[in-house]
């Protein structure tokens, strides 16, 4: 009897043994497998993200264009030039549907 004990005491080792290291294997492929789509996924939204922000910066230094224009500008007739100028960047900003111009009204 101390033998079949023994024996299956033994046993019982080995299958636990076994056991462990294939779920250590399984969760290290499942963690290294992970850690690869978040890679592939930040590989994909980032020059998106990129292009998206220069988009919104070449808008931004487009504006400020044409206020330090607007600032600066000495000339004669400058209330209707000034209408014109603030009413095409009005439009450019409905076309882009970016930060509107108009501050009041809140941004959804």
């Amino acid at each position: 009897m101390d033998a079949g004990i023994a024996f299956l005491f033994c046993f019982i080792i080995v299958i636990t043994a076994i056991v462990m290291g294939t779920v250590k294997e399984v969760t290290k492929r499942a963690i290294a497998l992970k850690e690869k789509q978040i890679e592939a996924q930040k590989a994909v939204s980032a020059p998106a993200l990129a292009s998206d922000v220069a988009a919104r910066l070449d808008k931004m230094e487009q504006r400020l264009r044409v206020l330090e224009r607007i600032a600066t500008d000495g000339g004669t007739d400058t209330g209707a030039a000034l209408a014109r100028e603030i009413d095409a960047l009005r439009a450019q900003q409905e076309e882009a549907h970016g930060v509107p111009l108009n501050l009041k009204e809140k941004v959804q």
